[in-house]
């Protein structure tokens, strides 16, 4: 698409809820959405199915607040043993290969029931479009803008994401048929636990429009959430392998709540305050994206200033500031505990700086219209998942890579930790074992 203005953060009140800034009209062209391969960016440019079922169904994913979670949450244990193994000694593992797998396989089986994302072809497709599509799209970039209508149709990245959505489609839609066939018998589904294919028909019908793309929809769900997630858990284990101090003090943590209240459940997992606060704390550190809330001006726009933005601008928000002095005390510092202090000194403070709570000091989920719908779905799960590594395993870094800052990527506007990252894991013995309190 371009240049981009970054705009800076003291717009960002009157930024976030603009209604002549589009947000979709930015992913369809800075992510090519309207080339055959890329539609895992296009539910963007049409979300409106997609973000009702998000916001309708997501909260219930993990059961009701006091509900013990249900036993596809199980399944952490087994992506764990399966992706990282239960190794006695101290044994290199590659960062990126053994997050994406684990995350994307729990992910799947949440959003999709064991049958799909229990196929091999599902999984293998789920978790390479995720890498290849951003591949296929640095790949254009590099080239000129007037030759990439044409030369997306030879070049073998953009070929390889054709064929991933073309499987991808294959698989779902013979599913998603017959979910319309059993709604067409019964009046309505006849399994208990729906998943999101039920999900957007359910909220297609709800708005009587035509029934979307699912497979490309399922593929770019898959994408959204591996992405995130995986990142930022992969942040998370290399900060507690950094910051080994931490360590003891939040497994302690999990151990205790856990015996207040008997069961994994949303309130067990709120009460999980010094994890949260870490978790807060590592996407300070490493936000994920050098500018965020990527917006087009859809008409001549002026701030409240005077200060001028053209219709078709390209905009993004600057980074907040999570590093500004008189915002943070020694802001260069990782504090894991910092917003659980943060969060105790004051009754007002208790939701302000809670991970999932998006603020102008915190942007990692956006912010007004688009904050992330899933942010309390991702927090949730990325506890249960950390929750579960820290009490199964010790990490640490290889001897090579102490006292070296860590390699981090860089693509576009992405900050992600380098996929050659190696990490130290030797399993341990948990002082609880804790999923035992999910429900099953």
């Amino acid at each position: 698409s371009g240049a981009k203005v970054i705009v800076p953060p003291r717009y960002l009140d009157e930024y976030k809820n603009l209604p002549a800034l589009d947000f979709s009209a930015f992913i369809v062209k800075d992510f090519y959405a309207t080339y055959p391969g890329f539609e895992g960016f296009s539910p963007a440019s049409n979300g409106e199915i997609l973000q009702n079922a998000l916001k309708k169904q997501l909260p219930g994913v993990l059961g009701k607040a006091s509900s013990p979670f249900p036993p596809t949450h199980q399944l952490t244990k087994v992506t764990c043993d399966l992706y990282i193994g239960r190794p006695k000694e101290w044994t290199k593992i590659n960062l990126k290969t053994a997050v994406q797998h684990c995350v994307a396989r729990q992910t799947s089986r949440i959003f999709l029931g064991p049958k799909l994302a229990d196929d091999p072809e599902w999984q293998a497709i789920s978790t390479s479009y995720a890498t290849d599509v951003f591949r296929a799209v640095q790949r254009l970039n590099a080239l000129p803008a007037l030759l990439r209508p044409l030369l997306h149709w030879v070049l073998p990245e953009c070929r390889r994401i054709r064929d991933e959505v073309r499987q991808a489609r294959a698989l779902i839609n013979p599913e998603v048929e017959r979910r319309l066939d059993e709604i067409r018998r019964f009046g309505a589904p006849r399994r208990k636990v729906l998943d999101s294919v039920d999900w957007l028909v359910a909220a297609a019908s709800a708005k009587r429009q035509p029934l979307p793309d699912v497979g490309v929809m399922e593929i770019a769900l898959a994408m959204a959430s591996m992405n995130s997630t995986s990142r930022a858990v992969g942040y998370l284990l290399l900060d507690a392998a950094c910051y080994p101090e931490y360590v003891q003090e939040l497994r302690d943590e999990v151990v205790a709540v856990l015996a207040e209240t008997g069961q994994i459940d949303k309130n067990m997992l709120f009460k999980l305050k010094k994890m949260d606060s870490f978790i807060r704390e590592s996407l300070r550190i490493h936000p994920g994206l050098n500018a965020n809330m990527p917006r087009v001006a859809q008409q001549d726009i002026t701030f409240s200033d005077g200060t001028q933005i053209p219709k078709g601008a390209y905009l993004m928000m600057s980074p907040p500031p999570m590093l500004n002095p008189a915002v943070h005390a020694d802001p260069d510092k990782f504090d894991g505990l910092r917003f659980f202090r943060l969060r105790a000194s004051s009754p007002s403070n208790e939701n302000k700086y809670q991970t999932v709570t998006t603020s102008p000091e915190m942007t990692m989920f956006g912010h007004g219209l688009h904050a992330c719908p899933g942010r309390f779905f991702a927090s949730n799960s990325m506890k249960l998942m950390f929750a579960y590594m820290l009490l199964n395993y010790d990490f640490a870094l290889p001897e090579e890579a102490k006292g070296e800052p860590l390699p981090e990527l860089y693509m576009n506007f992405q900050m992600m930790p380098d996929s050659r990252q190696m990490l130290l894991c030797r399993a341990r013995t948990p002082e609880v074992d804790f999923l035992e309190y999910c429900e099953g």
